[in-house]
């Protein structure tokens, strides 16, 4: 059985929603949020690293935070 190793976030943004008290997800529920919902957060965010233009990789970066416990099945 072939293992993988945990997705890690791109790094785009030095700060992470965590630390600023913003909503944060895993990876998977960030996947299946809409992008117009997605683009509302960001332009709500309490940082000015993300904004309601930023590109996808850069809200990942930001919002997510958490791996889920399918990263660590094998």
């Amino acid at each position: 059985m072939a293992t993988t190793k945990p997705r890690k976030p791109f790094p785009a943004t030095q700060t992470r929603a965590l630390e600023r008290g913003d909503p944060i997800f895993t990876i998977e529920q960030f996947e299946r949020l809409e992008q117009h919902f997605l683009r509302r957060l960001a332009a709500n965010a309490n940082t000015d690293e993300v904004n309601g233009s930023s590109t996808l990789p850069e809200l990942k970066s930001y919002f997510v935070c958490q791996y889920s416990i399918e990263d660590y099945h094998e």
